[in-house]
C-alpha cells in the first residue's frame, strides 16, 4: 500500500485550508442566505434581483474600519436565534 502525500498545508500561506468537505459548508452556506434573506425582507433571489434592479433595495460599500466605527451598541442589541 502506497504512503499518503506528504502533508504540505504548512507551505501554503495564502489559503485557507480545511480538511472538511465542502458538502459539510453548503447547507450552513445556504442557511446563512436564507437568514440575510428573511432579514432583508426577501423570499427569493429572483425578487432580490428585480428590487435591485428597480433601485427598491441598495447596497452600501463600507470599509473595514467604517465597519468596526460603525459597530453595534451591544447593550441595545438583541440577537436573533434562528430554528
Amino acid at each position: 500500500m502506497p504512503s499518503p502525500p506528504p502533508n504540505t498545508n504548512h507551505l501554503n500561506n495564502n489559503a485557507n485550508i480545511h480538511d472538511s468537505s465542502i458538502s459539510k459548508f453548503v447547507p450552513y452556506l445556504a442557511a446563512g442566505l436564507k437568514h440575510s434573506m428573511q432579514d432583508c425582507g426577501m423570499t427569493s433571489l429572483k425578487e432580490l434581483h428585480e428590487c435591485v434592479d428597480n433601485g427598491t433595495v441598495r447596497f452600501e460599500i463600507r470599509t473595514a474600519s467604517a465597519q468596526l466605527e460603525g459597530g453595534v451598541n451591544m447593550e441595545s442589541y438583541e440577537k436573533k436565534l434562528y430554528a
